[in-house]
């Protein structure tokens, strides 16, 4: 229970001892008699104001006063009135019980309280005895006096937070008596007095946590803080303490301008940690602090500060110049403001040691006058701001921030602290009128339906009267939707709401009223009060606290702490690290390899983490043996000595050079880098000529490929007077050869030594594979108010639970269409109603702003947000709604990508991390001139990656496009949601690899870099993991996406294990190729270098989804329709092949450098290429080819329009849109006329101009009236719903990546759609550059397939059954028999290669066995062969004549019935063994419990014999006997066991001695006619 306070007071936790006299206790007993008569008493009803503050001067005087308070309120109570004014004299006199400890020891005056008080009031009263003191008149009115000063005066709101029975309001200044006040008090006793004290004051009895206040309303907030060592169960701003907790919320609730005004202890300042002090300073001004002696309050010896704060109107980015965050031995403030210390510092000696104390050294009075004379004045109150015509008032906090209210029959809009009076014409005050009335008949129903019970009357009358408001108001001003009530209401923040009460049909007229109008859509929530498990109280304890809170569990099950946490055991662990508890799944899963060893450490010092060590042991991910990790050139985890080995063996260099050091391999982590010292030995021949050419030697090769860098050469030729650097074609392939060589003879020499082996593996597992993923059940999770008619998916619920309590941000990829938008919403909801999160922001596609708002009421009809409209972010609107994010307390705010780039990351932040890139990279240039790294070239590389930096981060601020008034910072965004987050891909990398196919490091998004910026932001300022990615392809187009995700949101964690550098990255979890690929042109072949798979995929999978929820396994619930897909494949025409032939002529002249690329380029040959597979006439053919893609695309739609009445189609074409000249859009459409179907029923998706236009032309494609849409993937792909009646759709072309192929299938493999069969069509013109394009989804789908999945994760890449599809549909387009035998070729080498894998893993394993497994193995047989003999022996030693059976150490049965009949009545226990007796020589255990119907018995002597039964059925004595006969049995199947190992050890022994691979032969001819073909179509 949390300790509580009296009045504005200081709470301080220690304990003082009193004594009464006799005389004393019966003037106590004497003062009980009734107080009060049955005349009548005239009720003040005013608020109760004095000049002084009455203390007790004895404690019998203190006594009394408070028993005769007390009975003063019960009788007010009885008679349900307010106190008269003498009354409110007699309450003003109660002081609380902070020195009053001997009333409750006592039993004749505990007696007496217990009669007044009821059970709870008596608990509250008797634990404030420890934390309840006042705080002395003469400092509440220095605090007045110091607010005089700055300005704090008139009519104003005020809050005092804490109030006990509200001293600080007896004591408040004439000229602030005008204003409205409010407290909070949790104290029920105090609550009630101070209620009667001001009954015009709005007073609230509870916790801050708990008050319901709207933020940015108070212009001062007052008092003095509680005070103790406990936290606050509101964790938004974190696990705070309670005076820490006070201040956060208290600056939430004032608004900006506005002043706090609040008593503290000296740690507030003083503390070591700055965190409170920089979330402070973040949100306000300090104006003074001012330091008391210890002897100010009474009873206390505690030094206490005064501090006022100012709020800022947005959050301060930049705290660099703030001196007030130091402290040393004390805040570096006071040293500077020495006169506002009110003493001398200096030492005193406490109960908890010697501790810092202000000593008091004059009368306090001299420090408060003299500390007035220099207070600023910075208070404007905002009644100073009104005029007499009361165009401007006083908010009323009944009205919700950012609304329209009536006041006085007078029109306001409610802006934080001031309500405007609203100036418009007649007619749209009536419609402000009539939508106010809506609004609270609304408000009313929604409040009623989460509270009320299934069939309250109440409810429906509620229901009808909101039918009658709407259809009264509907009949006089029409629609809400309509324009005229639009813009009349829109400001209101309930706009979007009152909105859901109309359903329209695509042509945005009014269909239907909303559910909500019909029927019950928000099942009432009752929170359960008792549960009959602590794993019940622990899973309610997260649904409804959002953490372990074991005083919520003990109110759920009436069982203390301890015996909760003991049957809690193994369901939750304390963490050392933390010292908080944890649930088991969290626990036990991340780095559990780190965590282990945390545990270890705190077991040595205490016993208590035992339990965690034996816990995390069983959970260590599984040992990789070595046979499984892929080691590959370059990787970061390879020693360097290991490098040198290679050299030493494979290239034959002397061991001499490396031992004296003139030879050398090393590896620079700062820079990534490896470089090998080699000039000793550059005449080796196996170095120049086996593993090297003319131009390159092996160990430059060999560092090359360290360094993850392909073995281009390089040439110079004159062109136009110049001398001009070009790739040597002939020496690069020559190279590239010898350097894969080089690679393939590492891989073979690898794992050739045992010892070399098991350090690799030893190393593997303790750097990479060290990652257990947490799995997420969310079935416990409960959401209150959510809409009753909509249910969630298993898949859902665990997403959300992972959001809501993962210690890691999120990324959402499920499948499109499996509700990750509603997922988002609840995650949103859960988050703000258990407090770990206070502001939310969803950043989605600009046109899908609506449908998200539309979506969000829908699942909560009752949540209140914000929705930017597209004017909401013009120059002259941008700050009001910035503002509105900034002060209001929305559920969530949800804005436009376009509308989010325009807030912008304040300058500071920037140029800080600017400035961390700019060092990492002047260490790198330090480091290199330091270890003479490299040649001055490569120095030179680094100066100049400096200045790109510096240019290429400059360029990436937008400050043109906008407006620096407000920082993203300044917003107190606590969540990021990010819809269709794959947008944000192309942030930029840093890398030392060029020209890698797959690999975009050009890329520098102005919007990636802006989102990156905001995310660090989030990750460094936030309590909680802040950003939730939300995509169904994260992974659309090269491997790069993978990492670009993992910097957004694992940006710490790849950091820890030396991954965050994309080299570092790559080296580990990606292996590059050189291969013969098709050319862009699709007439040969050509050399390329990429990113051909994932190694160690499982662990990067881990590492992975350690943020990403993945989800793309069909799920039965939604419903989905099969899809039949069917390729269509066409002859190209005479004049596209002879087109194709002059694209590779023009294409091999580009390569050769005969063209200038402003002339001629492949991007021109690569976009002619796609025109011409589409329709020979786009480029420039006057005539079509008869059997087009269009020709062929018409008659099938045709032919499906007929056959399926009512059904539509969808064309996908991302090339030759609609324009002017010819294009496949028209052409498409004028055959499909010249068929039979109807203009009218044929769209293109560019005919909707903007996102309105588009959604309702979906919603006509949707309902049938558009029976064709022709559409891009662009347009028509993400967040086009049209899947209700479609049937078909058609790929008249390919585009670059696989995710796109994906939005399109999504948009009619989807839920909703009402047919159970549908058809995908592609269509392939053959020999054109379609082959190009199905080959590079190939590529693509290859190793995305492998991150998005949820089966088993293979080691290598395996193509899955998508990558087949594209690959046929390739081999389709490919006419030439030479390229159909290359791909054969290449299937054939990739499956032997793979079997030769597999030879030398099973090699490696056999390895294993003979050197460890198989010894250990025999040795064990062996073993258990020798302890079972001597079983055997003792049996011999002990043939039973006499039964005698020995059980509990002191009970012997000769009779085996009686010994049966006790061993049935045991049950084992569930936590360990228990050994129940003794026979024969032989122990008799009762084995943990692991089935609740059957027991485990075991029998020990030398060896163990076990058995199971059900207790209540067997003749337990009789199983006995009988295992014991067995045991010869037991020794003659080790012993066959035995033989058989030793038999397999011997055939290991010999298998060893054959290390070729069987197929070494067959591989290598598949190899050379491989390599033959590729050259000869490469020509």
């Amino acid at each position: 229970m949390r300790k509580k306070k009296i009045e504005g007071q200081m709470s301080f936790d220690f304990t003082f001892f009193m004594d009464l006299s006799a005389e004393e206790e019966n003037t106590l007993e004497q003062s009980t008699e009734v107080v009060g008569s049955n005349k009548i008493i005239a009720e003040s009803g005013e608020n109760y104001y004095n000049t002084e503050i009455d203390f007790g001067k004895t404690l019998n005087d203190k006594l009394d006063r408070n028993i005769e308070a007390i009975k003063i309120i019960k009788h007010l109570e009885e008679e349900s009135r307010n106190a008269s004014k003498e009354e409110q004299e007699i309450l003003a006199r109660y002081e609380g019980w902070g020195s009053l400890s001997l009333a409750f020891q006592d039993s004749k005056k505990r007696k007496l309280l217990k009669d007044l008080l009821t059970e709870e009031e008596y608990a509250e009263v008797k634990s404030s005895v420890l934390t309840s003191y006042y705080t002395p008149a003469n400092v509440i009115n220095f605090i007045y006096h110091v607010l005089n000063k700055m300005g704090v005066d008139g009519k104003l709101n005020i809050l005092e937070p804490s109030m006990g029975t509200g001293h600080f309001y007896q004591l408040l200044p004439d000229s602030m008596k005008e204003s409205q006040l409010y407290g909070v008090e949790l104290e029920s006793v105090s609550g009630k007095i101070a209620k009667q004290l001001y009954p015009k004051a709005k007073i609230q009895i509870t916790g801050l946590e708990d008050a319901t206040f709207s933020d940015n309303f108070f212009d001062l907030v007052i008092g003095n803080v509680p005070f103790g060592n406990y936290s606050c169960s509101d964790t938004t701003y974190g696990n705070m303490n309670i005076h820490d907790y006070f201040f956060m919320k208290a600056l939430d609730l004032v608004r900006p301008g506005g002043i706090i005004a609040m008593i503290t202890t000296r740690e507030t300042m003083d503390k070591k940690s700055q965190k409170l002090r920089k979330q402070l300073a973040k949100k306000a001004t300090l104006i003074a602090a001012y330091r008391l002696p210890y002897t100010v309050f009474e009873n206390t010896s505690v030094t206490t500060d005064i501090l006022f704060f100012q709020k800022e109107e947005y959050e301060r980015e930049n705290l660099d110049t703030i001196e007030w965050l130091e402290a040393g031995q004390y805040n570096t403030y006071f040293a500077l403001y020495y006169n506002n210390v009110f003493g001398t510092i200096g030492t005193k000696m406490t109960r908890y040691g010697e501790q810092l104390a202000c000593h008091p050294d004059k009368d306090i009075s001299e420090y408060f006058d003299q500390a007035l004379l220099n207070v600023p004045t910075v208070f404007t109150a905002m009644d100073q701001k009104i005029v007499e015509d009361d165009t401007e008032i006083i908010a009323d906090d009944s009205i919700k921030n950012m609304s329209f209210g009536i006041v006085n029959d007078k029109i306001y809009y409610r802006s934080n602290s001031m309500m405007s009076l609203v100036d418009v014409g007649m007619m749209s005050e009536k419609r402000i009128r009539g939508l106010i009335k809506i609004r609270t008949a609304l408000y009313d129903l929604i409040d009623a339906e989460r509270t009320a019970p299934i069939g309250d009357q109440e409810l429906e009358r509620k229901r009808e009267w909101l039918n009658l408001e709407y259809d009264q108001f509907a009949e006089k001003y029409g629609n809400i939707h309509s324009r005229g009530n639009k813009m009349a209401f829109q400001e209101d923040a309930s706009y979007y709401l009152l909105c859901t009460l109309e359903i329209l049909d695509e042509d945005k007229k009014f269909k239907a009223k909303a559910d909500i109008m019909q029927k019950r859509c928000i099942t009432p929530y009752i929170e359960p009060e008792n549960v009959l498990s602590a794993k019940d109280a622990l899973l309610l304890s997260m649904a409804e606290k959002g953490r372990i809170d074991f005083d919520y569990m003990q109110q759920l099950y009436a069982r203390s702490k301890e015996e909760i946490l003991q049957e809690l055991r193994g369901w939750i662990f304390k963490n050392p690290e933390t010292g908080k508890y944890e649930m088991k799944d969290q626990y036990l899963s991340g780095n559990v390899k780190k965590k282990l060893k945390i545990a270890e450490n705190a077991s040595k010092e205490d016993n208590f983490y035992k339990e965690n060590v034996t816990a995390l042991q069983d959970v260590q991910p599984e040992w990789i043996q070595a046979s499984e990790i892929d080691v590959r050139l370059g990787a970061i985890w390879i020693p360097t000595h290991f490098i040198e080995d290679f050299i030493i063996e494979e290239f034959h260099a002397p061991k001499k050079f490396f031992e004296k050091g003139r030879m050398k391999v090393q590896y620079y982590k700062a820079m990534n880098r490896w470089e090998i010292n080699w000039r000793a030995d550059f005449a080796n021949t196996r170095v120049v000529k086996t593993y090297g050419t003319d131009r390159l030697n092996g160990y430059e090769l060999l560092e090359k490929a360290l360094n993850l860098r392909d073995a281009k050469v390089y040439t110079h030729i004159e062109r136009d007077g110049k001398n001009i650097e070009i790739v040597d074609k002939e020496e690069t392939v020559l190279a590239m050869g010898k350097q894969e060589e080089i690679r393939e003879a590492f891989k073979s020499w690898i794992y050739k030594d045992y010892r070399r082996r098991i350090e690799l593996e030893k190393i593997y597992n303790e750097k990479i594979n060290v990652i257990r993923n947490h799995e997420y059940d969310g079935s416990f999770l409960r959401f209150p108010y959510k809409n009753q008619e909509i249910n969630f998916l298993k898949t859902q619920k665990d997403a959300i639970m992972r959001i809501l309590f993962s210690d890691q941000n999120t990324l959402v990829a499920h499948k499109v269409g499996y509700g990750k938008t509603f997922i988002a919403i609840a995650s949103m909801m859960e988050a703000r109603r258990l407090g770990i999160s206070k502001k939310n922001l969803i950043v989605v596609p600009n046109s899908l702003v609506e449908q998200w708002a539309e979506e969000f009421l829908r699942l909560y009809p009752s949540a209140n947000i914000l929705v930017a409209k597209e004017n909401d972010f013009t120059p002259a609107a941008r700050k009001m709604f910035c503002s509105k994010i900034a002060t209001c307390d929305y559920d969530a705010v949800i804005i436009s990508y376009t509308q989010f780039a325009k807030i912008p990351i304040s300058e500071s932040f920037q140029q800080k991390y600017i400035k961390k890139q700019l060092d990492e990279l002047e260490n790198l240039s330090d480091e290199a001139k330091r270890n003479h790294f490299g040649s001055n070239g490569a120095i030179r590389g680094l100066e100049a990656a400096k200045k790109r930096l510096e240019v290429q981060l400059t360029k990436l601020k937008d400050a043109e496009h906008k407006d620096n008034t407000i920082y993203f910072e300044q917003l107190g965004i606590t969540k990021l949601y990010v819809d269709e987050a794959h947008n944000f891909k192309n942030l930029f990398i840093n890398t030392k690899m060029s020209n890698l196919a797959g690999l975009n490091t050009s890329s520098n998004s102005k919007r990636a870099f802006d989102m990156f910026l905001k995310c660090r932001y989030l990750d460094e300022t936030n309590v909680h993991k802040s950003i939730v990615f939300l995509t169904g392809t994260p992974v659309s187009n090269s491997m790069a996406e993978i990492y670009t995700m993992q910097r957004y949101l694992q940006y710490d964690m790849i950091e820890e294990m030396g991954l965050l550098e994309f080299d570092s990255w790559a080296s580990v979890f990606g292996e590059i190729k050189t291969s013969m690929e098709l050319c862009p042109e699709g007439t040969g072949y050509r050399s390329q270098t990429r990113f051909y798979r994932f190694i160690g995929l499982p662990e990067l999978i881990k590492i992975f989804r350690e943020v990403a929820d993945i989800k793309v396994a069909p799920i039965k619930a939604l419903n989905l329709p099969e899809a039949e897909y069917t390729t269509v494949s066409l002859e190209a025409s005479n004049a596209q092949r002879k087109y194709v032939e002059a694209l590779g002529e023009r294409a091999e002249c580009i390569r050769n450098g005969g063209v200038d690329p402003e002339v001629d380029n492949m991007l021109k040959i690569t976009l002619e290429g796609r025109r011409l597979a589409l329709d020979q006439r786009l480029v420039g053919f006057k005539h079509e080819n008869m059997d087009s893609k269009a020709v062929n695309c018409t008659e099938i739609v045709k032919k499906i329009y007929d056959e399926y009445p009512g059904k539509t189609q969808a064309i996908f074409c991302d090339i030759s849109t609609p324009k002017k000249e010819f294009n496949v859009y028209d052409d498409l459409k004028n055959k499909l006329i010249q068929d039979g179907i109807p203009a009218e029923e044929i769209a293109f998706i560019q005919d909707a101009k903007n996102n309105k236009q588009k959604i309702e032309l979906c919603k006509k494609v949707d309902s049938g009236r558009i029976r064709v849409l022709i559409a891009s993937t662009e347009k028509g792909g993400t967040g086009c719903n049209f899947q209700s009646k479609l049937i078909a759709i058609h790929d008249l072309d390919c585009p670059w990546r696989p995710s796109d192929l994906e939005q399109r299938s999504g948009r009619i493999i989807r839920q909703g759609n009402m047919n159970k069969k549908v058809f995908i069509y592609r269509y392939v013109t053959k020999n054109t550059f379609d082959s190009y394009l199905w080959q590079t989804v190939e590529h693509k789908q290859r190793y995305i397939s492998q991150i998005l999945t949820e089966k088993e994760i293979p080691r290598r890449m395996e193509e899955d059954e998508s990558t087949i599809s594209y690959a046929e549909i390739k081999a389709t387009a490919c006419g030439n028999p030479e390229i159909k035998e290359q791909m054969q070729l290449a299937v054939d080498v990739q499956r032997l290669k793979m079997q030769k894998a597999n030879f030398t893993r099973q090699y490696c394993s056999m390895q294993d066995y003979v050197n460890v497994a198989g010894p250990k193995k025999i040795a064990k047989l062996e073993s258990i062969i020798d302890r079972i003999s001597k079983d055997i022996d003792l049996l011999k030693e002990t043939e039973e004549n006499i039964f005698v059976m020995r059980l509990f150490d002191r009970y012997d049965y000769d009779s085996p019935k009686d010994a049966n009949k006790a061993l049935r009545d045991l049950k084992g226990n569930w936590n360990t063994d228990t050994k129940v007796g003794e026979y024969r020589g032989f122990d008799v255990v009762l084995n943990q419990k692991t089935m609740p119907e059957y027991e485990t018995m075991t029998l020990k002597g030398h060896y163990h014999y076990s058995f199971t039964y059900q207790f209540e059925h067997a003749d337990i004595v009789l199983r006995i006997k009988n295992t014991l006969n067995d045991i010869s049995n037991d020794r003659n199947m080790y012993c066959a066991k035995l033989q058989n190992e030793q038999r397999q050890f011997e055939t290991a022994k010999m298998e060893l001695s054959n290390d070729r691979f069987p197929k070494e032969q067959e591989l290598r001819e598949k190899e050379a006619r491989l390599k033959e073909l590729n050259v000869k179509l490469s020509a």
